[in-house]
């Protein structure tokens, strides 16, 4: 900051996350005289996604700003309050959307190396932050860390002497908490669960209902599987040990938390989507099934935390549910990722509402305007959005899918990956068909998964394809859209104007569909072809 006299004055041995700067005590200062120094760890940028939605836009540069912001010798939750520590919890959900945005093998690796050198001190625990002020203190998901980073560093990087060097750092943690389990069950001691979650006891619940013992567990089991992997890859024999302490952990979980038909039963959003997340199901059909009659009870929201909300969306689209993703990402109320765009924001908050509707803040008593853990969903738009996902360690091969979705309209996504840059582009054209480039590296294979085309495989090289389907992906609607986004359109409003059952006031009414909204009409005597041919005209909507 340039003073009138000439003089320069700037913060030295500390940092601060700001938007804005109130200066006091200096006379004749200009705006002009101001200068803000963005300043983090060194790394290239990776990643580069670009959609026909601003909104969503905005969304990806708010999740890059976030990491920016704290990623500063160590993940940090938030670089503008008084912690500014490095908490193991947001850097675990956050890890694999960093690796798409920027180049973390350096930095994730001197973290790394700060867990590994505080576990030393601490008999086999692993920090909920650092610098670790509570020695000893663990939770599940925060403390397993120590297998997820190893585990997504391989997977992004390939690097095998890396994955040898951090080996002993998974493996003390799995001992330590085997040591605390009892019959393959971490179901003692203190967890966050699944934090600030929203389907807990009341609105300012700092913890949701989700079992923290289940999540301890669930956790404990794909932390051994981390960890059996990695002594696969390594050529140790200890991966046999562990991939049969895993079997034990997984039987363990079904013999407490499912019935014996196979039902989970943790009737939550978190409980189901940690369930297909790590493959934790005798009938995994039965927990899909859970999952979706438990969205359709939540009226559709998000009721998951720093557990279940950040890998809502790649999960639902790894289970072939990408329309209730896309839903969730494209909601603009609370809870959801656009109500805080709407509101201005440039940087990811730590609660969906951290600013009120009314621009107020919150009185919550814990909020951070600058809490990158909800940029998790940038995974899922990188993934599946673009398409771009991993097939082998460093992404020698890749699988491209894309997903188009008319509220997209395009996607420009590309990716530099340790071995070359992946592009997947797709634009929805005029007449309906849909135009793809895609882009292979040198040295490099891909999988190549297009709507309603045969898996083809592909060498290096630049690719352009046309593709004409059968489904219609100019229209905006059909008869599983909710009526919340049919009532936000004036043709569909006209179209349903006889519909007198329609309480735009009724949050459970606005959650219905289309197809529900059928059963519920001839119920009260309607029709049932009145219903058809509504749905008929709807879905013609573009």
């Amino acid at each position: 900051m340039a003073c009138p006299a000439g003089r320069t004055v700037r913060p030295h041995f500390t940092f601060f996350g700001f938007r804005y700067v109130r200066v006091s005590g200096m006379v004749r200062l200009n705006a002009a005289d101001i200068t803000g120094v963005a300043v983090y760890t060194e790394m290239d940028r990776t990643g580069f996604f670009q959609t026909g939605n601003e909104k969503i836009n905005r969304l990806h540069e708010n999740t890059l700003w976030g990491l920016k912001s704290n990623f500063l010798d160590m993940p940090t939750d938030c670089p503008q309050r008084d912690e500014r520590l490095g908490w193991t919890g947001d850097a675990n959900i956050f890890s694999r959307t960093a690796g798409y945005l920027m180049d973390t093998r350096a930095f994730y690796g001197k973290f790394l190396r700060d867990l590994r050198s505080d576990q030393l001190r601490n008999g086999g625990r692993v920090a909920i932050y650092l610098p670790n002020e509570r020695a000893g203190m663990t939770s599940a998901m925060w403390s397993d860390i120590a297998t997820f980073l190893p585990d997504m560093m391989w997977d992004y990087y390939g690097d095998r002497a890396a994955l040898r060097r951090e080996y002993p750092l998974m493996r003390d943690w799995v001992e330590w908490v085997r040591s605390q389990a009892k019959d393959d069950l971490w179901d003692s001691g203190f967890h966050f669960g699944d934090w600030l979650a929203l389907d807990g006891p009341t609105e300012k619940s700092m913890v949701g209902r989700t079992d923290s013992y289940f999540i301890a567990s669930a956790y404990y089991y794909a932390s051994t599987r981390n960890l059996a992997k990695a002594a696969r890859v390594l050529g140790y024999e200890a991966c046999e040990d562990y991939e049969a302490l895993a079997e034990r952990i997984k039987a363990a979980i079904f013999r407490e938390y499912f019935t014996p038909s196979g039902r989970l039963a943790i009737d939550t959003q978190t409980g189901y989507l940690v369930a297909l997340k790590f493959g934790l199901y005798p009938d995994k059909n039965r927990v899909l099934e859970g999952l979706k009659r438990r969205v359709k009870q939540d009226l559709g929201r998000i009721k998951g935390g720093f557990v279940g909300a950040t890998m809502m969306n790649t999960v639902l689209a790894e289970n072939d549910m990408v329309k209730m993703a896309y839903d969730l990402l494209f909601y603009e109320g609370f809870p959801g990722w656009l109500y805080a765009v709407n509101l201005g924001a440039t940087t990811i908050w730590e609660r969906w509402n951290s600013v009120l509707s009314d621009g107020t803040i919150s009185n919550a008593g814990m909020n951070s305007l600058n809490h990158y853990s909800y940029g998790s969903v940038m995974e899922f738009c990188y993934r599946f959005s673009g398409g771009i996902s991993p097939l082998e360690p460093g992404f020698r091969r890749a699988r491209i899918a894309p997903k188009p979705d008319v509220r997209l309209g395009h996607v420009s996504c590309s990716y530099d990956s340790a071995s070359g840059r992946w592009v997947s582009d797709w634009k929805l054209m005029s007449n309906g068909s849909l135009f793809f480039h895609v882009e292979v590296p040198f040295g490099c294979t891909a999988q190549l998964v297009l709507p309603e085309r045969e898996t083809a495989e592909l060498t290096a090289g630049s690719y352009d394809y046309i593709v004409t389907t059968e489904r219609d992906y100019l229209a905006l609607y059909d008869e599983n859209t909710p009526m919340e986004r049919l009532v936000s359109d004036e043709r569909a409003v006209k179209l349903m104007g006889s519909l007198g059952f329609i309480d735009r006031n009724d949050p459970e009414s606005m959650a219905q569909t289309l197809s529900d909204m059928k059963k519920r009409a001839v119920l009260l005597g309607q029709p049932s072809e009145t219903m058809e041919r509504l749905i008929t005209e709807v879905k013609k909507l573009r």
